[in-house]
């Protein structure tokens, strides 16, 4: 589950993710390098909480996370409240907001108080959810520590002798008012799904302006990403949401500016509708199937279409960079602290030997994935899935084609270059098949350590495994080869 935190804040940001579930993937406004501002005019701490939540749900499409936070002085009869943030008179300036309330306390004997957290939740179909929470305390007469933000050098928590700038940051993200409001929604979060079925009535609905919606019948294929076969006024399409932490592994930018360039060269079709920021694509539907049983002339039209690809004069603007992609795949895995099979490095070591061959290989335009079950046959065969697309070496095609079986990519490859085949370009596609096995088994991994085995009904450790098996029975035909 994506869902965007409404937030600049760094420190609010940490202490949600401290708290969080690690299935959920967290964005934060910065990653979507977002700037905006939404005045907080609200009068109580749950409107405003609402307005940045609604404002950054209906501009970005994700399910949106936004609070709004304060100090609530019993002396000064309420405040600094929902002003907080800006109490001393700057926005976020908490070295004045802190002088201010030291002044205004001056003479006062009662010193108590509480921080006070409302968080508002927007989920996938624009339901408006509230949580909140609270810790009681009291104002220190001078300020102490240096951990946390905003009041917390003044603020001493009940039972507690210490502020929470001097209390370790673990103990405050346990106890403060944010903490407990977020035990709130992670408890909704995990016993509470929204059907697939609802979203995509939702968006459609809101995208198209109608009600005329059937959701007919998940399509099989997609793995990780789930593909619906939709009625749209009478007319089918394809709807698709993407698999969690998809993007962990695609730019969604880069996918639809490749789309636009391959729909102009007949490739593929344009969207009807693409979201880069949450990866849902309403395509029109191509009535077909996988190529389960491959005929000759299926190899022939496979290739004839990678051939067009392949020769096309122009190129994207962007490179695939294998190596690059497998090291961000492979912090991927170390982020979690997940040790990689020593295996692994075995075949990485042989594959190194190869890689400035490799990278000197001319580029040109490629689909990156194209596997078997990415070619739809209808009235003729379409080539799908435009997630991985960049330039690359055009070898690189022709492996991807061998994921399901390393004998049909090799036949592939005999047929995609006829009597220009040469041991360089079969050296190129066993070792392109060598890079891919490591690349899909950091993908495997991942998912298997997000929890996606569960949710997905697939063992994602046993298919990390078994990428690692097949890169060893390829190390040993090129050995047999002497490639």
């Amino acid at each position: 589950m994506k869902i965007l935190i409404a937030t600049h804040n760094k420190y609010k940001l940490k202490e949600i993710k401290q708290n969080a579930n690690s299935k959920i993937d967290f964005i934060s406004l910065d990653d979507l390098e977002d700037n905006n501002v939404v005045i907080e005019d609200g009068y109580t701490f749950n409107q405003n909480a609402y307005k940045k939540a609604k404002y950054y749900f209906d501009l970005y499409g994700l399910p949106t996370l936004a609070d709004d936070s304060g100090l609530v002085v019993k002396a000064l009869k309420g405040d600094p409240g929902i002003y907080s943030s800006r109490y001393g008179g700057i926005e976020g300036d908490d070295a004045n907001n802190n002088k201010k309330l030291l002044t205004e306390m001056k003479n006062s004997k009662n010193r108590s108080a509480y921080y006070y957290c409302s968080f508002c939740y927007i989920d996938a179909v624009g339901k408006v959810h509230y949580f909140s929470g609270k810790i009681n305390g009291q104002i220190a007469i001078e300020e102490k520590g240096k951990n946390g933000f905003g009041y917390d050098s003044l603020f001493i928590p009940y039972k507690y002798q210490k502020t929470f700038g001097e209390l370790n940051p673990e103990i405050k993200s346990k106890i403060s008012h944010r903490s407990k409001a977020l035990v709130k929604f992670f408890k909704y979060i995990s016993r509470v799904k929204i059907s697939n079925t609802k979203i995509i009535k939702y968006n459609i609905k809101k995208i198209f302006k109608t009600s005329k919606i059937k959701v007919i019948k998940r399509l099989i294929g997609g793995l990780s990403n789930y593909n619906y076969l939709v009625d749209i006024n009478n007319e089918l399409y394809v709807y698709r949401i993407p698999g969690s932490f998809g993007d962990f592994f695609v730019n969604r930018k880069i996918e639809i500016d490749n789309l636009t360039i391959l729909s102009k060269l007949k490739f593929c079709f344009l969207p009807e509708y693409f979201n880069i920021n949450n990866g849902h694509k309403i395509s029109r539907y191509i009535d077909g199937f996988d190529l389960d049983v491959l005929e000759e002339k299926d190899y022939e039209e496979c290739a004839t279409i990678l051939r067009k690809l392949h020769s096309y004069e122009d190129t994207f603007s962007n490179n695939y960079e294998p190596f690059k992609r497998l090291e961000k795949f492979e912090k991927n895995l170390k982020d979690l602290n997940f040790q990689i099979d020593p295996m692994y490095y075995s075949i990485k070591k042989f594959l190194f030997k190869y890689k400035l061959y490799l990278e000197s290989q001319k580029l040109r335009m490629s689909h990156g994935d194209s596997q078997v079950r990415n070619f739809i046959k209808g009235d003729k065969i379409y080539l799908m899935d435009y997630e991985f697309t960049g330039n690359n070496d055009p070898v690189y095609d022709i492996a991807c084609y061998a994921n399901r079986n390393l004998d049909e990519g090799y036949k592939l490859l005999q047929i995609y270059y006829k009597k220009d085949i040469d041991n360089d370009k079969i050296l190129r596609f066993y070792l392109w098949r060598l890079f891919q096995n490591l690349q899909w088994y950091n993908v495997a991994v991942f998912k298997e350590l997000k929890g996606l085995s569960k949710e997905l009904k697939i063992d994602f450790m046993t298919v990390s495994k078994n990428y690692l098996k097949k890169a060893e029975i390829i190390i040993a035909k090129i050995k047999e080869k002497n490639l």
